[in-house]
Parts: C-alpha cells; sequence; structure tokens
C-alpha cells in the first residue's frame, strides 16, 4: 500500500522518488490507468518514471494480444546479439506490468509462457 510505497521510496532515495511520488496517482503522464499491481511491479522491474510506460507504447516495435486479452507493447532497443527488449501489458483495467532489457530468448519465453500472438 502506500506506506510501502513510502518505505520503499525511502530505500531507493531521489532516483526513485518520481515513481514513488506516483504511487497517489494511477495514470502515466499521457493519462493511461494503472491497474493496483502495476506501480509495484514496474518500480520491481526497475522502472523509475511513469513516463518510460509511456514511451514504451509510442516506440513499440512490435505489438502482441496475450492470451487473456491484453495487449502487450515491445520495443527493441540495440540490433543484434546486443538487442534487448522493453515490454509493457495493457489489460482491460489498464496498465498491468513492464518489463526492461530483456534478452530475446527471454522475450520469447514470456511470449510462449503467456500465449502472445505477435500482430502484423
Amino acid at each position: 500500500g502506500r506506506k510501502a510505497a513510502c518505505l520503499a521510496d525511502a530505500a531507493v532515495g531521489s532516483v526513485g522518488r518520481s515513481l514513488g511520488a506516483a504511487a497517489n496517482r494511477s495514470l502515466t503522464p499521457a493519462g493511461r490507468q494503472l491497474t493496483e499491481h502495476a506501480l509495484e511491479s514496474l518500480e520491481r522491474h526497475g522502472f523509475r518514471h511513469l513516463s518510460e510506460v509511456d514511451d514504451i507504447i509510442g516506440g513499440a516495435t512490435r505489438r502482441a494480444t496475450q492470451a487473456d486479452g491484453a495487449s502487450v507493447f515491445v520495443r527493441q532497443v540495440g540490433s543484434g546479439g546486443r538487442a534487448r527488449f522493453d515490454v509493457i501489458i495493457e489489460g482491460e483495467e489498464g496498465i498491468v506490468t513492464g518489463l526492461r532489457g530483456l534478452r530475446r530468448n527471454q522475450l520469447e519465453s514470456q511470449a510462449g509462457r503467456y500465449g502472445w500472438e505477435w500482430l502484423p
């Protein structure tokens, strides 16, 4: 809850405050709804600012639909063996989670585990 978010902020210091300060809001800067789970999950996965969620969605290089109907936004950073992938999952209730810096094999593992169907 809120107390945990404040404690997490104190532990992270000023670097994490932007995300922690956003704990009182339920929207990204672009107005995307966040689920209750999203803030904790985003922080755990290395997000520091909610604007990163908007940046990944806006800059998505691939999109998929998850087996449960959620939208998957994937942004590739770099190329070849050094390519990394940032992911945002958005369900009916809003942004559910995000992942940063996945390797190609980790991305493929997530795609298989959650039944992603890639969109053209």
